[in-house]
């Protein structure tokens, strides 16, 4: 036991050590990984920024974030992941900093979840080594780096684990496999976009299924019972340890633009064509987005390659490794992550009856799965392979030629590898990809609280706003809420437009003034001069040649024109005239026809209109939220309504001078609160739903995990004895 613990100790320190020597680069100091087609930069930086931010400034993690879209939850956002132990770089260096690091935290931790992956097939350690390098550097996760999916790395790096666990699960289900396949749920659960792990657990829950029938039909009924206990109670408490961000994003779920989507948006990113299968013959045999010559939305999606010498033997391990335990569902596994790519009868049904199936979009995103299968058989191909060239050499050397052999093809991968390394993953100085921009040192001078308008989606890269210290109205994140979408659809157009399930919220042009007025709008940023200004709208600089980063194409530079708006509302400020309608419904079709300037639109009971006295002394100070915290200082004569520029969320509760009070849904995506005659303080305070009750939720998940590490070292001690 002590010498096996040995070997893979020594294994997983030369993973860790040729980690180091092939993606060392990625700690360079002052530099960040960059491409014109990274999310990262584009998405994830102010994400990011609002941890950072947070607990730099003592406050913890932040349940709320100010950077873009008038606000939105930060902690339980999907896309945050800031209890991803491969990203916690991020909460202690600001994201520039933290990026290279944190990246090759999920290099290395592809490389052992690869090589526990071979070990839960059997494999010899030099066969270990082989998958482990080919996941390593494999074309899959090489690329993804590329396209700065820091949300999509963690579930892909760590779905190997994963399935070790099931597959372990499945050949010795009890303690110690459930004590696997717990921590591989969690680390699944805490993967921020799920798409990997749902589908991994999809299929491998097929097979755990077939499994236990064989087993039953085999008078196996007490190993079949065995295997789905330690499934489900694996399953339970990965669940439970998971509830603080689960727990919320359920319970919030209808008010988001994802639930609108429709078998259209599955194939928002484009078809997967015939054609895409010859990526297997080579990554780049469509194009490259290096030259913008792969015309699809994205190489990332689409490539089906895992590597020449891992393809031929993923080959020769579904032939030759039939006698094998698990290959032909791996093989199975791999047709199937390659049939699910497709517009076809079997996706649309699994569409239609699969629960959870269609919150996810871009199938081809099966084609993770397709390079996990493909390097699992590919270990398997390694050693039968290798196996046989013993065999058929009648010398003393065969051991010694078997090995040499393995040897190439190991050094052969990752030399591969490392030219698409040297070629994809590339590092820019910091201030070169997020610079330096005159008009964010212009509007830095203003001290007061404001929102900013950028008109067109690349004049201000979303991704700068917050380490720019700008909050934005606009934004590029999938989480967003449709009230909001409602919102900005009024402002835009001045009509009804229903919610979509888009990740781009731009802002174009305003048709609505006062909406935009209410959102505490005081600057507009534009690419060009306005062809017609309104009243209230002063032009006051223009910059040439400013930096900016346009996704897809890159950074550039261009004219930016800054308007000051002189019609701007305060973050809170009092009501004149307050319309109280019963629902949205109602409160969209009073908002088409009055103007926010003379009235507030509040849903409430009893419904009509009341006027909200107030007068030029009366007060309202507000303080800028922090990591979901508010503080309101009010002062009036007679008392009125305050409405709160940020957006209605039910997580925002409110005090008075200690006691409870109501958060009203203010003009369709806002907030406000009644407040009575006097000096008062309101305290509003955002808390993600039912977060107590998931905490709990989570201990009980946490003690049920220590329980089974507890469990599992009694059992090694008993063993040993």
């Amino acid at each position: 036991m002590k010498f096996e613990w040995q070997k893979e100790l020594s294994l997983s320190i030369a993973l860790g050590l040729l980690t180091l020597v092939a993606f060392g680069f990625l700690f360079e100091e002052g530099a960040v990984p960059y491409s014109p087609h990274s999310d990262f930069i584009a998405e994830h930086l102010p994400l990011k920024h609002a941890a950072y931010a947070s607990m730099s400034s003592g406050h913890g993690l932040p349940f709320w974030r100010s950077d873009m879209l008038s606000g939105g939850p930060a902690l339980t956002n999907p896309q945050a992941l800031y209890s991803n132990p491969l990203q916690l770089p991020f909460l202690w260096s600001p994201p520039a900093e933290a990026a290279g690091p944190s990246i090759w935290l999920h290099f290395l931790a592809m490389a052992l979840s690869m090589q526990v992956l071979g070990g839960a097939l059997g494999l010899g350690w030099l066969a270990r080594i082989f998958v482990a390098v080919a996941g390593l550097f494999s074309f899959k996760l090489i690329i993804m780096t590329y396209a700065g999916w820091l949300p999509v790395l963690p579930g892909f790096v760590t779905a190997p684990l994963l399935m070790a666990a099931l597959l372990k699960t499945i050949d010795r289900p009890g303690v110690a496999a459930a004590l696997w396949l717990t921590t591989g749920g969690v680390l699944g659960l805490q993967s921020g976009h799920l798409q990997v792990t749902y589908y991994v657990t999809l299929m491998f829950g097929v097979y755990v299924m077939m499994v236990c029938l064989a087993k039953l039909r085999a008078a196996e009924s007490t190993e079949a019972r065995q295997l789905l206990v330690t499934c489900i109670a694996s399953v339970v408490v990965a669940g439970l340890s998971s509830a603080f961000l689960f727990v919320p994003l359920f319970s919030e779920i209808d008010l988001t633009a994802r639930t609108t989507s429709d078998y259209e948006f599955l194939q928002s990113g484009g078809v997967y064509a015939a054609r895409n299968l010859a990526t297997f013959i080579h990554p780049e045999i469509l194009g490259s987005p290096l030259d913008g010559t792969y015309a699809p939305v994205g190489l990332w999606e689409n490539v089906a390659y895992f590597g020449v010498i891992a393809q031929i033997l993923a080959v020769a391990g579904a032939i030759l490794g039939g006698h094998r335990r698990h290959v032909r569902f791996l093989t199975m596994g791999l047709i199937a992550s390659v049939v699910l790519s497709f517009d076809s009868f079997l996706l649309r049904a699994a569409y239609e009856w699969v629960p959870g199936f269609s919150l996810f979009r871009i199938p081809s995103r099966f084609l993770f799965l397709t390079t996990l299968f493909g390097i699992a058989l590919a270990g398997i191909g390694f050693e039968e392979l290798l196996a046989k060239v013993r065999a058929r050499i009648a010398s003393a050397h065969a051991p010694r030629i078997a090995m040499a052999l393995g040897a190439l093809m190991i050094i052969g991968t990752a030399g591969e590898g490392i030219a698409y390394v040297d070629r994809y993953i590339t590092m820019a100085p910091i201030e070169n990809v997020i610079p330096d921009t005159r008009y964010g040192r212009l509007l830095a001078e203003d001290n007061s609280l404001f929102r900013v308008a950028p008109l067109g989606r690349h004049t201000l890269n979303y991704g700068w706003g917050a380490s720019m210290g700008l909050e934005l109205v606009t934004g590029f994140e999938p989480y967003n809420y449709r009230h909001y979408q409602r919102y900005l659809g009024v402002m835009t157009f001045h009509r009804r437009v229903e919610p979509a399930p888009v990740v781009w919220v731009d802002v174009t042009r305003v048709a609505r003034w006062d909406f935009l007025d209410a959102l505490n709008v005081k600057y507009l940023v534009a690419a060009q001069e306005l062809d017609v200004v309104p009243l209230g709208l002063a032009r006051i600089a223009g910059f040439e040649d400013e930096p900016v980063f346009a996704f897809y194409e890159g950074l550039s530079t261009s004219r930016i024109v800054v308007y000051e708006n002189k019609n701007v509302r305060p973050r809170v400020y009092w009501a004149n005239k307050v319309v109280v309608v019963e629902d949205a419904d109602a409160a969209m079709n009073v908002a088409l026809k009055v103007k926010l300037d003379k009235r507030t639109i509040v849903e409430s009971t009893p419904v009509g209109e009341r006027t909200a006295v107030s007068s030029e002394r009366d007060l309202l100070k507000f303080s800028k939220p922090t990591a979901g915290e508010v503080q309101i200082d009010a002062a009036s004569e007679q008392g009125g309504f305050a409405v709160i520029s940020e957006v209605w969320h039910p997580g925002w509760t409110a005090t008075l001078d200690g006691k409870p009070l109501k958060v009203l849904r203010t003009n369709i995506a806002l907030m406000g609160v009644w407040i009575p005659p006097g000096e008062h303080r309101v305290e509003l305070r955002f808390r993600p739903l039912h977060f107590d009750a998931a905490l709990g939720l989570t201990g009980l998940g946490v003690a049920g995990l220590v329980a089974l590490v507890l469990a599992n070292l009694r059992r090694v001690s008993n063993h040993c004895v």
